[in-house]
């Protein structure tokens, strides 16, 4: 059974390729075929979650014919594609302001430089749903209760699967981000701060 981190290796090598050959003058990969690639990778759960954390750190440009495929590809997958940016963009953001805090200069920087590309994924492929799902999560965090007390009891019951769980279709409300919020013990004060931080991104 394929895991998140073999996915992950495998779209990076698309990746890879289509980056040789945005690069290249003599290689070509057609829209086309991109395109197919894409839709195929974003009707798998786990495929789609793979694709979309390597397409974070990938150094392809976002532009041309990749991203005229990959707007093709997230319209006519759009819920796991929006759910899955708004989740990067929150996760990686969450992750540099925990490293900053701890000291940890590098990885804080390299987590910034994702939760950005991830913003710049939203506002390329910006459209009303995923501006909806955007700003469903932003309102879900004024009511979002744990603090840093609870932190420790979610954590404890935080496990392996969570690496695994599943994307939903239904991100617009509370009780769905709320869920996501306290699956990676995340705190109000935390989530305030990552807002504010990328408050352009959340349309506020």
């Amino acid at each position: 059974m394929q895991t998140i981190q073999q996915s992950i290796s495998d779209s990076m090598r698309v990746l890879e390729k289509w980056t040789e050959a945005q690069n290249s003058t003599t290689t070509a990969v057609s829209t086309e075929e991109m395109h197919a690639t894409m839709k195929e990778l974003l009707a798998n759960d786990l495929a789609a979650r793979g694709f979309m954390a390597a397409l974070s750190t990938s150094p392809i440009d976002l532009s041309g014919n990749f991203l005229k495929a990959l707007r093709q590809a997230v319209q006519e997958h759009p819920a796991v594609s929006h759910d899955l940016i708004v989740k990067n963009i929150i996760m990686s953001a969450t992750a540099s302001i925990q490293h900053k805090n701890s000291g940890k200069t590098e990885q804080a920087l390299a987590s910034q430089a994702v939760s950005e590309r991830n913003c710049r994924l939203a506002q390329l492929l910006s459209n009303e749903d995923l501006d909806a799902t955007l700003k469903a999560a932003s309102k879900a965090i004024d009511s979002f209760e744990m603090t840093r007390a609870d932190t420790a009891v979610a954590t404890s019951t935080t496990g392996a699967s969570n690496q695994t769980a599943a994307t939903s279709a239904d991100g617009q409300t509370d009780d769905y981000w709320h869920n996501f919020f306290r699956r990676w013990a995340y705190t109000r004060e935390l989530l305030l701060e990552v807002r504010s931080r990328y408050s352009s991104s959340f349309s506020l």
